[in-house]
């Protein structure tokens, strides 16, 4: 499959520095100490939530694999990944989509039907690509690039996308 021209500046060899972002302390210190960071590599802690400022534009890609379906408030995360973005910076979701085998394992977990209106409306926290594409949009990202079908449940769902802004080959170096 080739990639879409919005990640051909990710793909480039060049040099760059990769953070690992965890939600609390304890993960950050467990990964470090697992990966054994090399100079390129730093882990730190970040509330996609409330991100602090010195992670606005700074980003040249941000990546969430299977973790924005946790947060409740996923328009508020997409509104902060933008805002962390670097102008032309790509946001790539990976998600998996609603499937009877992942009610089935964390059906048990009552946090996985916590997006239900009622207890008589079961909706668990995996969505659909039409409606993460719905909330991108919502976001203001533009350019998005849906890998996946709605119908396939054993495959993630995969959304490329870049910000509105400056061109990719125009990127300031400041940013990761």
């Amino acid at each position: 499959m080739a990639f879409p021209p919005e990640l051909q500046t990710v793909v480039q060899a060049r040099p760059c520095r990769y953070v690992i972002a965890e939600k609390d302390a304890s993960s950050a210190d467990a990964n470090c100490q697992q990966f054994n960071p090399a100079p390129f590599l730093s882990f730190e802690v970040l509330d996609p939530e409330n991100p602090a400022g010195d992670h606005f534009g700074k980003y040249h890609c941000i990546l969430l694999a299977w973790s924005l379906n946790e947060y409740l408030n996923n328009a508020k995360v997409l509104e902060s990944c933008m805002a962390m973005l670097a102008p032309g910076g790509i946001l790539c979701i990976l998600e998996h989509a609603p499937n009877v085998f992942a009610d089935y394992v964390f059906g048990s977990q009552p946090s996985w039907w916590a997006a239900s209106p009622d207890e008589e409306t079961p909706v668990s926290l995996l969505q659909s690509p039409a409606y993460w594409q719905d909330s991108l949009v919502k976001a203001n990202f533009s350019d998005i690039y849906i890998t996946g079908k709605e119908d396939d449940q054993y495959r993630p769902a995969s959304l490329l996308l870049d910000q509105k802004g400056t061109a990719p080959e125009t990127l300031d170096n400041g940013a990761q």
